[in-house]
């Protein structure tokens, strides 16, 4: 799915090339292989761009072989995992985990 069918709920409109298109006028012809040229343009600087940000990705990544039983250092994000983030003052939880901490603590 793309990002902008993600966005828009629907797929991009098509962008017919020029080469397709009967044209009557030498204006509309002149101004449609303009706008090719651009698209054409476009697209080779976005694949230049993708290129070298996975190159510059790709410097830093190296292949791991894990076997069961290896440790591992777990890095967690509080701030992005609601389920272990550390509050200070336990009244002030939202609600779907203040029932939850109620009835643990209620039982222990």
């Amino acid at each position: 799915m793309t990002p902008f069918k993600v966005l828009y709920g629907r797929d991009p409109p098509t962008i017919i090339r020029q080469s397709t298109i009967p044209s009557g006028t030498t204006m509309a012809h002149q101004q449609l292989q303009e706008r090719d040229e651009i698209l054409t343009q476009a697209k080779l600087n976005l694949t230049k761009a993708q290129q070298y940000m996975k190159a510059q990705a790709d410097k830093r990544r190296h292949e791991l072989q894990l076997q069961v039983g290896d440790n591992v250092l777990v890095k967690l994000q509080p701030y992005r995992q609601q389920s272990v983030a550390l509050r200070k003052n336990q009244k002030l939880v939202q609600k779907s985990d203040a029932g939850q901490q109620h009835h643990s603590t209620s039982t222990g």
